[in-house]
Order: C-alpha cells, then structure tokens, then sequence
C-alpha cells in the first residue's frame, strides 16, 4: 500500500489552532533521515511553529531540505510565525513538489485550484494532484477526481475511499446513487453500494455522509427502510452542524414517519435551528407551522427571510397574506 494505506492520519488544518489549509500525512512520511529535517519536523507536527520556522527556514534556504521547504510552504500560506506570502509558499511548496513530496504536491495543486498567489489553473492543479495521487496520497486523490469527469471520478473517488478518506466516501456514494454519465440511471449495486459508502463515513464521523445514510434508511433507497435508524444519523449530522439534517428532522416530527410520533415542539426546534444557519427552506417551512399555530407575526418575519433569501414560494405566500388582511 502506499504511504496513506497507514491510519495514522493527520491534518495540520486546525494543529495548532492556525486553520491553514494544511495537508494530511503519516508519520512516516513526514519523518526523512536528516537529524534537522527530523527537528523541524517534530515541531511542525507539535505546532510549535516559531521553533519550526527557527529550525525549517535555514534547512530549507541552504540545504534545499524537501521537508524544510514543505513546511515552509504551510508556514507562509498560513501567516504562521512568518507574514502570510502566497507567493513564498508557492515558491516552498514547488522546490519540495519537484523533489517528489507528496503532501508538497498536493497543496501545490490546491494554490492553483483556488488561485492562491499565482493565476488559477486547474490543468495545472490536475497535474500535482495527479502526481500526489499516485503516491498514495488519498487527500490528492479525492481533490483529483472533484476536476474529472464522473466516469473518471469514481475510480480516484473509491481509491480515496478504500484509503479511509472519507469526503470521498460521501462523494463516491453521491456518484454511485444519481444518473451520471456514461452509467445512466443507478443500479440497484450502485445504491448498495452508495449507500454502503455513507453509513462508513458516518461511522467515522463524517457530518455529510451521516445525513445522507439518514435519508436512505428514511426512504429505503439502496437499504431496508428503518425510520428509527434514520432518526439516529440524522440527529448525529444535526448534532455535527447539518442545517439540511435539521430541516429534515423538522419535517419528520411535524408529521410523524413509520415508529416515529408527531411532536409539534421538535418539529419547531428542528425547522428554527435548521432556519437560523441560514435555511431558506427551513424559514419558509417554519413560517407554515408558526402561521398554523396562530403566530402570524413571527411567521411573517420567517417568510420575509426566506423571500429575501431567494426562495420564491415565500413571496408568493406573502403577498397572498398581505392581500388576505387589506379585504374588507
């Protein structure tokens, strides 16, 4: 297997605190044979990144260290203990890119995608995810197949996947289950397998894939229905952020569902949460219920929300509403 077959995954986004775009590596990657290369390294992955910066920048400026300038690289994107530089991380992360670094290559691909300190290219970006990629290195692989066509997406998406990568295993699943060329509709393979995808990632706490393996026990799509099971994954995406999750939940325990009771007071919690992330969908759906329980003005400034948002249906409702209080 290659380097990311290893579990022992880590993200420096989030390290120390810095939220860098950072990338994912084993230990054994990270770990080269210089005794300095190995000092800056240790730091790096402790987030002590002044003592990185300390140690990196002269093994990387003198030495061409590939670990040195890939730290470098994370340090000058980031502002970390040096100004943030685009540029200067393009330059670190290209010198250790070129010298094979997988990590290097794959945030490499990432400035370019997203035009961070050079022209956005996405050819180019395909280029260093693809040499990331085949490596082993699963984050690369999942950004590869995000700039494939869908045929081509699905292999790097299952070899993210297979790898323990688990954006890919929701956006393998998400292939898997919708008509896409040159597979036309679904087979019923293709929903198993779907939604085989989704209940990993939600085992491994993926917030997407636990709302999407809610939704297929809710309707029994690639899966035996299971209202009760439904309800579990989407309380745990809602628990994890999920507005869509929310939403959902608010429909269910305002009609009930299989074994699951109405509960006007849920349904309320559920559609108002899902309302303030910012649902439009959620507000317009909250107005209804308000407006049923008689709180025409709170239902109204709920409506204006998510008329404003741009969901139509909201408007429409309104002005019916404003109309029904100017007749005689």
């Amino acid at each position: 297997m290659g380097h990311n077959g290893r579990r022992d995954l880590r993200v420096f986004m989030g390290l120390a605190g810095l939220g860098l775009v950072g990338a994912a590596w084993s230990a054994e990657t990270m770990l080269p044979a210089g005794a300095a290369a190995r000092i800056c390294l240790a730091h790096f992955l402790a987030g002590q990144v002044r003592e990185a910066a300390a140690v990196c920048r002269p093994l990387a400026e003198k030495e061409n260290d590939p670990a040195a300038h890939f730290v470098m690289g994370t340090l000058y994107e980031g502002g970390a203990a040096v100004p943030r530089s685009y540029e200067k991380a393009l330059h670190h992360y290209t010198l250790a890119a070129e010298a094979g670094r997988p990590e290097a290559q794959y945030n490499l691909g990432l400035l370019y995608q997203r035009g961070l300190g050079v022209t956005p290219d996405a050819e180019v970006a395909q280029i260093w995810y693809r040499r990331s990629a085949e490596q082993g290195f699963a984050p690369a692989m999942h950004n590869l197949a995000s700039l494939l066509s869908p045929a081509a997406a699905r292999e790097w998406y299952r070899r993210a996947a297979l790898a323990g990568y688990t954006p890919a295993m929701n956006n393998l699943a998400q292939l898997l289950s919708r008509r896409t060329p040159p597979h036309g509709d679904p087979t019923a393979a293709d929903l198993a397998e779907a939604t085989s995808w989704w209940r990993r990632g939600a085992e491994k706490g993926d917030t997407e894939s636990a709302f999407w393996y809610g939704v297929a026990l809710l309707d029994g799509r690639g899966v035996t229905s299971d209202p009760t099971g439904a309800l579990h994954w989407l309380n745990k995406a809602a628990e994890r952020g999920s507005s869509d999750a929310h939403l959902i939940l608010g429909r269910i325990y305002r009609a009930g569902y299989g074994t699951v009771a109405k509960d006007g007071q849920k349904s309320l919690e559920h559609l108002r949460k899902a309302a303030e992330m910012g649902s439009t969908v959620a507000m317009y759906d909250l107005g209804l219920q308000l407006l049923a329980d008689d709180k025409q003005d709170e239902a109204l400034s709920w409506l204006q929300r998510a008329g404003a948002g741009g969901f139509p249906p909201a408007r429409v409702l309104i002005e019916k509403l404003r109309g029904s209080r100017t007749k005689p």
